[in-house]
């Protein structure tokens, strides 16, 4: 082998990393929603509409998947590949959300350093005794209300997750509102879009769902390509050594 194929395969085994990058679903009409899945229980409708996507709730249904309230959360998810960050914006009806319960967030699903699910970070809105707020899940201590906090009613706000450091940070438009206490968690696997099914029918609104994939580490045929390569350049300077003798 010749030093300059040698230098060509390295420059190949270069691209065989595996692709990385802001990612973002603008929801326009014709986008392809194939890749989502059903997640506890799907919704009663689940598509894009004057360029967002709508997801539906039908009271009616509120026992179509069982009659624990576990499942009554209904909700699709999708596949984030590795990512340390997750964002999407989300329509707050202040004129429509008007009775008390949980209304509509967005779920990660983070993992620890052995590919394990280590926690479910949720930002959902809320309305209790008539007064509507956001409420962040705490895995250790439930649900914690951390009020508006910048979001606004009758308005898209941006709901979003971001890991470093294995802390897991919840953000409402840029801001900072909540963060978890431990350090285990390595990166999100998939985004879930949820809306809870209480008995009343309605639609939650979301547009821009922006993922973020850091660079990854080299596949196994870089690596053994790369191993290869040093070989075969320790090799040839051994017989170049041999040979000036």
């Amino acid at each position: 082998m010749k030093l300059k194929t040698f230098f060509y395969l390295v420059a190949c085994a270069a691209s065989m990393h595996v692709s990385a990058g802001v990612v973002t679903h603008e929801f326009n009409n014709g986008d392809d929603l194939s890749a989502w899945q059903s997640d506890r229980c799907a919704p009663a409708s689940f598509a894009i509409s004057n360029n967002e996507l709508v997801l539906g709730i039908d009271g009616a249904e509120v026992t179509k998947c069982d009659a624990d309230p576990f499942f009554s959360t209904q909700g699709m998810k999708l596949n984030t590949g590795m990512s340390d960050y997750l964002g999407i914006d989300m329509f707050i009806d202040g004129t429509n959300w008007t009775a008390d319960g949980r209304y509509g967030g967005i779920w990660g699903v983070a993992y620890d350093a052995s590919d394990a699910i280590s926690y479910y970070p949720i930002l959902e809105y809320f309305v209790t005794n008539g007064v509507g707020s956001l409420q962040a899940w705490d895995g250790d201590n439930g649900w914690v209300d951390i009020g508006f906090r910048g979001a606004a009613l009758d308005s898209f706000n941006n709901l979003a997750f971001s890991i470093s450091g294995g802390v897991i940070s919840y953000l409402v438009n840029g801001n900072n509102v909540f963060t978890t206490s431990n350090g285990r968690h390595s990166y999100f696997g998939e985004v879930i879009l949820n809306a809870k099914n209480a008995g009343t029918s309605y639609n939650v609104r979301y547009d821009n769902l922006t993922y973020n994939t850091p660079a990854s580490v080299p596949e196994p045929a870089t690596i053994a390509i790369l191993g290869a390569g040093l070989l075969f350049v320790g090799a040839a300077r051994k017989r170049h050594q041999t040979t000036a003798k």
